[in-house]
């Protein structure tokens, strides 16, 4: 025996024990081979065999005792991301063999991913974005309401918000406006513009600052004071192409010129578009009774609601007490956004619950389609296993075929959703101003979401089924396409789950168009056809115009060559 074959099995005991039991005898076959070929070449390739024998030898030795010691070689490491695209390569391929059926679970899940995607965003925008002020969860909505006359909301006396303003202690401050419509004039053209008549410290409630100029001060809210306004941001872009030198310019609102002493930021948007504000210029006492306006308070840091309905009460006592001893009007309050959204709970909940439902029959009818397809790959899986891959390595291959599915199902899914958007929103006219729509990044991390969830879902299914049979048993007596009781039982499980979710989701949709054709059929007490309406609006403020706008009416309906019944 050679020096250099008894050096080599020195050396063999820097491996562990186990794998020298196993490989020893081959290495050192394969040693002499290598020897031998190098002898007949010369003593300079002995030499290098021999070098090259050893030093992989002791490269190999501390990762195999450190895998056995359990702990993390930094050598394994690397492979991790070439198993993984080995993976899924081996994914896609499959897919492509399989046209039909993975075109079919990509539909499927697109399009309940586009369905939950953008009813996720409608409901994101509504009800869980901030308003675009700052600390917005301290606004509050300011109203009054009447309960022995059945009215929740009856408007806002500007001699109570009066009252409020100065007796109040847990408000930083609070409003009120009005929407209105006025004919804006630069001189050329007129356009109708929806506004706000606000009151002193509207801006400041609301915690904005002007682009341009100043907001209004409290001199000019006082009755028959300077006419001034303030730009909308959209105004001043489309009727003064965004020009800076805008301050000091006049305008003229119905026929009446006012000075622009600032621009408001693009994000000011209540109930109405915001085209103008004009102060409001009243004498309290003059307006008790007269409940037209809308209110809105900001909270100090740290107070209730609870507590500020209180301080609403206190304020309102002694308007009680010297002219509604019946109480019959109270202050109210609640959150601003709850103000908002109140009118679209209801349609909300039945989009989110739809779609929810939507979700559940894809992920079943997706996970029975890849059920039945792992059925005809036994014998595929069986030869893995047989080959040495163990329970992990197939439930890895189908979970990455099951992510490739997913992924592209939430990429078309998610496109779709955007256009879906379009779709839910083209029929509704009365869309709030401060309702900004559309697929961001919550939206995209939502159908992420689904994505992974659904992908684990119909993945793990065949993957269990696998890992609780013999599966080197399918490599005996050819392919078994009908597969075992277990899986039958799975498969009509899922599919009585579908039905019966599809039942109640088409029960749902028909008690829903139901109720729409029921709305639509309801009398409205007059013969609708050939009338045609239209608003007119005179400007009643202007004294002069009061006396003849009686007269004016009567001369137009006199002049109408037919009335409606």
């Amino acid at each position: 025996m050679s020096a250099a074959i008894r050096f080599f099995r020195i050396a063999l005991r820097a491996l562990p024990h186990d794998l020298r039991l196993r490989h020893g005898d081959e290495m050192e076959t394969l040693f002499r081979d290598e020897l031998a070929r190098a002898r007949k070449i010369g003593p300079l390739a002995v030499t290098r065999v021999t070098i090259a024998s050893y030093l992989d030898l002791l490269r190999r030795a501390p990762y195999e005792r450190w895998r056995r010691r359990g702990r993390p070689a930094p050598q394994r490491r690397g492979h991790r991301m070439p198993s993984f695209l080995a993976d899924l390569r081996f994914a896609i391929r499959s897919s492509l063999r399989q046209p039909a059926s993975t075109a079919l679970v990509v539909a499927t899940l697109a399009l309940a991913v586009a369905a939950n995607t953008a009813v996720f965003a409608l409901v994101d925008a509504v009800f869980f974005r901030p308003l675009p002020y700052p600390d917005a969860s301290r606004l509050m909505d300011l109203n009054e309401q009447a309960p022995k006359w059945n009215l929740e909301f009856v408007g806002i006396s500007y001699y109570d918000f009066d009252q409020w303003r100065t007796n109040t202690r847990v408000f930083d401050g609070m409003a009120v406006w009005d929407g209105l419509a006025e004919n804006l004039s630069d001189g050329t053209t007129a356009t109708r513009v929806d506004g706000q008549i606000v009151s002193a410290d509207m801006a400041r409630v609301l915690g904005i600052r002007p682009v341009l100029g100043r907001t209004f001060t409290r001199d000019e809210h006082v009755l028959n004071g300077p006419h001034v306004v303030m730009l909308g941001y959209g105004t001043w872009q489309t009727r003064f192409g965004g020009a800076r030198d805008v301050i000091g310019k006049t305008l003229r609102l119905n026929s009446r010129p006012y000075t622009i002493v600032g621009v408001l930021p693009e994000n000011v948007t209540l109930t109405e578009k915001t085209g103008f504000w004009l102060p409001l210029q009243l004498d309290p006492e003059k307006e008790r009774g007269n409940y037209s306006y809308e209110g809105i308070a900001r909270l100090k840091p740290g107070v209730t609601i609870d507590e500020a309905r209180q301080d609403l009460l206190r304020a309102q006592a002694p308007i009680w007490r010297r002219y509604d001893s019946t109480h019959t009007v109270s202050p109210r309050i609640m959150p601003l956004r709850d103000r908002f959204v109140a009118d679209y709970r209801t349609v909300g909940a039945a989009l989110g619950a739809g779609v929810v439902l939507v979700l559940i029959i894809a992920a079943a009818d997706i996970a029975g389609a890849m059920l039945a397809r792992s059925i005809f790959r036994r014998r595929e899986m069986g030869i893995r296993v047989a080959l040495g891959a163990n329970g992990w390595r197939v439930t890895r291959q189908l979970l990455t075929e099951a992510l490739v599915l997913s992924a592209m199902a939430g990429i078309i899914g998610t496109l779709a959703g955007r256009l879906a958007i379009g779709l839910l929103t083209a029929g509704i006219a009365d869309i709030p101003p401060w309702l900004h729509l559309g697929i961001d990044a919550r939206a995209i991390v939502f159908a992420i979401v689904i994505v992974v969830t659904t992908a684990l879902l119909f993945g793990l299914a065949p993957a269990l089924q696998f890992r609780r049979q013999d599966l080197t048993g399918s490599l005996v007596g050819g392919t078994r396409t009908a597969g075992s009781l277990p899986e039958r039982r799975l498969l009509n499980g899922l599919v009585v789950l579908e039905v019966a979710l599809a039942a109640v989701l088409l029960a749902s949709g028909g008690l829903l168009v139901r109720a729409y054709a029921n709305l639509r059929d309801v009398d409205p007490g007059f013969h609708p056809e050939g009338v045609a309406s239209f608003r007119l609006s005179l400007r009643a403020r202007n004294t002069p115009m009061v006396a003849s706008t009686g007269g004016f009416m009567k001369r137009s309906s006199a002049a109408s060559p037919r009335s409606p019944a």
